[in-house]
């Protein structure tokens, strides 16, 4: 038995059933169940660069803070 969803496929699928692949007719996302499979199944996206993405943004935004902090701010007497 196979499970489709109905969305697109791409890289950064998961599933709670187990690996997720096209479907061979369809192209859309699914995941093959084993004989008897009586759970839940839950399918999650995260797409490919997501934590590399926030990594970077929070450093960039902890450097910016840094430089900002050093940075003089122009006609402001001290």
């Amino acid at each position: 038995m196979r499970v489709l969803l109905n969305q697109n496929f791409s890289t950064g699928w998961s599933s709670t059933a187990g690996t997720v692949e096209p479907d061979p007719a369809s192209g859309r996302p699914s995941v093959r169940l084993p004989a008897g499979w009586t759970g839940d199944v839950t399918f999650r996206f995260v797409p490919p660069g997501w934590y590399a993405g926030w990594t970077i943004g929070i450093g960039a935004a902890a450097l910016l803070g840094l430089w900002l902090r050093r940075t003089p701010t122009a006609g402001v007497a001290r």
